[in-house]
């Protein structure tokens, strides 16, 4: 596999598209209330807010997530893990087998719906952890004896 070059599963779009769209909500409530609270106001000036906030959460729902997505990569190289991800801040990491301590899956309620995990890698320093959210089960439990076996293989020298 070359570094960072493999997506994440596909159906980790629908959970992120939920995030956005309950922080939309939220949003609509809070521009609601304030419609409510400015009840002598003009018409326009009520509706006009809660309609944008609406429009532009609808439309960064849609968005974002898919933008997202598309900047999700990582990778096993004879080296190391290789993550690469960010829309605003790219971030690109890299995680030497040596410094690999264990590796979890995780697969809370929402994951086993979508039928994805995440997987977590631990090292000796908290600031060199990562995890991967949304990949396929099997693609994870593969990717973790990988990782390991290679973990164990390396030394650090």
């Amino acid at each position: 596999m070359d570094a960072a070059d493999t997506p994440l599963s596909s159906r980790i779009l629908l959970l992120w598209r939920l995030g956005w769209l309950a922080g939309t909500g939220l949003l609509l409530v809070i521009a609601l209330l304030f419609a409510a609270l400015a009840a002598d106001a003009p018409a326009a000036a009520r509706v006009l807010p809660t309609v944008l906030v609406g429009a532009v959460g609808i439309v960064l729902t849609v968005l974002v997530p898919a933008a997202s997505y598309r900047r999700w990569r990582y990778g096993v190289t004879d080296d190391g893990v290789e993550i690469r991800h960010g829309l605003l801040v790219r971030q690109e990491s890299s995680i030497p087998h040596f410094r690999v301590q264990h590796i979890d899956l995780h697969q809370g309620p929402l994951d086993r719906w979508r039928g994805i995990v995440k997987l977590s890698i631990s090292t000796a320093s908290p600031a060199t952890d990562a995890t991967l959210p949304g990949i396929e089960p099997e693609q994870a439990r593969t990717l973790r004896a990988r990782i390991l076996e290679r973990a164990e293989a390396d030394d650090g020298v």
